[in-house]
């Protein structure tokens, strides 16, 4: 089980989630303040983004690693990382994916 998001709007994930499938935002925007929020960071548990943004809101100052094992996808319609606090750090262990087609956009007055 892992989620997608395709609609416009804002969801927001919460809690500890144990899914262990891929995390797929095709449309609007998936929020999230914390790594666990996103799934068990399993090899399986990977991230992919086109045409779509995906907002960390962690409390300042908070920091995120999204770690080595969640490898992010961006789509050909481009991905943007919005980090909203001015004092959040998103760190993508796990790199962006060698077959991502698009541009990684970051937004928002935190750090990448």
């Amino acid at each position: 089980v892992g989620i997608t998001k395709s609609t416009s709007g804002t969801v927001t994930l919460s809690g500890v989630n144990t899914f262990t499938q891929a995390v797929s935002v095709t449309a609007g925007v998936l929020s999230f303040a914390t790594s666990a929020n996103l799934g068990d960071a399993s090899a399986t548990n990977t991230l992919s983004v086109n045409g779509a943004t995906l907002r960390f809101t962690g409390p300042g100052p908070g920091a995120v690693d999204l770690t080595a094992n969640r490898v992010l996808t961006i789509g050909s319609s481009g991905a943007t990382l919005d980090v909203t606090q001015s004092t959040g750090i998103v760190t993508l262990s796990g790199g962006i994916a060698p077959a991502s087609t698009g541009n990684l956009i970051k937004t928002g007055a935190g750090t990448v």
